[in-house]
């Protein structure tokens, strides 16, 4: 798991840095840096979780159902290491502070990265979570859950706030995104039935619209994100554009397909 997790990682780096856009190289520097090091807590709670896998005198497991049927992980081990999967993969679903690589992730990664970023890493955070270090170690989860909570709290409200006054079309969606995985992340904390069903469902809600909202807004084909630079957008329609109420008659003025893009946008 952890070498496909990584795998999943690497190549954002060239996907971003090559053929991105804007700061790019910083951007994909930050995003490799800080998942990187959201890996090596990850790597040190797997490793920590693997040498108390089995009761003492039984093999030890890598297996993750075998691990949580043997149920050997001591209390005190489960304090430690319970911080460190849950911040490791945290990282990756952009828990508050580590959430800063994902909005200049966004914004500097070609659409299609975009929505693979979005749609499908960001995923593996919230899995990661809720499969690894709740489903392995209840006991510190439950003990610890609040100072998580706290965290993901302020994704949620962080987020949300921020994406109102982004006026980047890229930078609203990721901004949003933190919010979202905050939920993820805020509901399976809450250990009941109903709110982990959520999160799951919340997942997978958020990997369609974000990918959809990508693909749909595709620099509204005007080739810029800056909404105050879109809403003038007007000015350039075709010639036989016009209004007739609320409906747009574009008639054969629309039938080129480079004069019906700008007029579908206003």
């Amino acid at each position: 798991m952890f070498m496909f997790y990584e795998v999943a990682l690497i190549p954002m780096y060239l996907l971003i840095g090559v053929w991105g856009s804007g700061n790019k190289n910083y951007s994909a520097m930050k995003l490799t840096l800080m998942l990187m090091g959201g890996s090596a807590f990850l790597m040190l709670g797997l490793i920590g979780i693997y040498f108390h896998s089995a009761p003492e005198g039984q093999p030890l497991t890598m297996n993750i159902l075998d691990i949580a049927r043997n149920d050997a992980i001591p209390h005190s081990w489960q304090y430690v290491l319970f911080p460190l999967t849950f911040v490791g993969f945290g990282v990756l679903g952009a828990m508050f502070p580590f959430h800063t690589w994902s909005p200049d992730g966004h914004a500097s990664a070609p659409t299609a990265v975009s929505m693979l970023h979005a749609g499908v890493l960001m995923k593996l955070g919230g899995y990661g979570c809720f499969r690894i270090a709740i489903y392995l170690m209840p006991f510190a989860a439950n003990e610890l859950a609040w100072i998580f909570l706290l965290l993901t709290g302020v994704s949620i409200v962080y987020g949300a706030l921020s994406a109102c006054v982004q006026t980047d079309l890229k930078y609203i969606n990721a901004y949003s995104s933190v919010s979202h995985c905050g939920m993820v992340l805020f509901a399976i904390l809450m250990f009941n039935t109903t709110a982990m069903t959520g999160a799951v469902l919340q997942m997978l809600s958020h990997g369609l619209m974000t990918a959809l909202f990508f693909a749909g807004s595709e620099r509204f084909r005007c080739r810029d994100d800056h909404l105050l630079r879109l809403v003038p957008a007007h000015r350039h329609l075709p010639p036989r554009a016009h209004h007739h109420g609320d409906h747009l008659d574009c008639r054969d003025g629309c039938l080129h397909p480079a004069r019906c893009r700008q007029a579908a946008v206003w």
